[in-house]
């Protein structure tokens, strides 16, 4: 008997890694076989009428999350931006300050920066996403992932054996030691931006 294909819509900084680490050694234990895609990839990639579930966070611990996620991962390849961007800003709260203050190289980081973008930048819009309203699976939230996982592994089918890991590396957690405090105009401003 063939099974139906699920995607896993990875939204950036939203619990994905864990959720991926979770569901690997399962991906065809269940009702589905689930797509696990290496990085991130946009709604449009995946076939109409096949279901997906993907993870929201609220966008500003999204926001500073990503900030420490990109700067971990260096800036040897990047482009001139990122590069730029992780030169001049040594906490989220500088960059947010900068963009508040409409700096060029701060608004550049938006566009340019594929984990600072809005989480609607992964459906393309909202219109998009409501024209494939039917095929959503489930909507998980970062900050339920937990229970809300308990939910996504029973409408997937597989085994209670099947957990979000717990060891913060393997969940790709951002250490709490960074430096996570907003001024109230950063917290404005990146309300308004996404």
């Amino acid at each position: 008997m063939n099974q139906p294909t699920a995607h896993f819509l990875h939204i950036g900084k939203t619990g994905g890694h864990a959720i991926k680490n979770a569901l690997r050694l399962f991906s065809k234990a269940g009702f589905y076989e689930i797509e696990i895609t290496v990085g991130h990839r946009l709604l449009k990639r995946y076939p109409v009428g096949e279901p997906f579930f993907f993870v929201v966070r609220d966008p500003i611990t999204r926001f500073t999350s990503a900030f420490y996620e990109c700067l971990k991962n260096g800036v040897s390849k990047r482009h001139k931006v990122e590069i730029d961007v992780f030169a001049r800003f040594a906490n989220p709260n500088e960059l947010a300050e900068a963009l508040y203050a409409q700096d060029e190289l701060a608004q550049d980081a938006f566009i340019e920066i594929g984990h600072l973008k809005p989480m609607v930048h992964y459906f393309e819009d909202l219109e998009t996403l409501k024209k494939r309203s039917e095929d959503i699976l489930l909507v998980c939230h970062q900050e339920t992932l937990s229970a809300d996982f308990e939910v996504l592994r029973k409408k997937l089918g597989l085994p209670k054996n099947c957990q979000l890991p717990l060891n913060p590396k393997t969940a790709n957690k951002t250490p709490k030691d960074k430096h996570r405090n907003l001024s109230s105009r950063s917290i404005e401003v990146l309300t308004d931006q996404y």
